[in-house]
């Protein structure tokens, strides 16, 4: 008979309290933007794109949180990881008004980049 570790509870309000502070953030960046629109007339035409933020910090979050949970970098970090730099990177073309015909090729090359590091890396 094989015996099992016991695991720590972890209750639903330490686990909620953990991504709490990804929604802190991005009120704060949100916030932070809107503040220097009124105050030094910095303007954004698509502050829309600034919504395609709400999951790369998410999934920023996400591998944060898988990071201090295993103590190493692995697949389960990077996948998430990766996610979150498409997503900001999208987000900052849209949002500077950039020309994604011109940029697209970095989604190319992160995605080689996501593959490449995962072929080396142990899992």
């Amino acid at each position: 008979m094989s015996e099992e570790i016991p695991q720590p509870e972890t209750s639903q309000k330490e686990g909620k309290r953990s991504n709490d502070w990804i929604w802190g953030l991005v009120l704060i960046v949100l916030g932070g933007i809107f503040l220097a629109q009124n105050l030094v007339g910095f303007e954004l035409n698509n502050w829309w794109a600034l919504f395609i933020f709400i999951p790369a910090f998410g999934a920023f979050g996400r591998a944060f949180e898988r990071y201090r949970s295993e103590g190493r970098f692995s697949s389960h970090v990077r996948g998430p990881l990766l996610g979150g730099i498409v997503l900001a990177g999208i987000a900052l073309v849209f949002l500077f008004n950039l020309q994604f015909e011109n940029l697209w090729p970095i989604l190319l090359i992160l995605g080689g980049l996501g593959l490449l590091i995962n072929g080396l890396l142990p899992d």
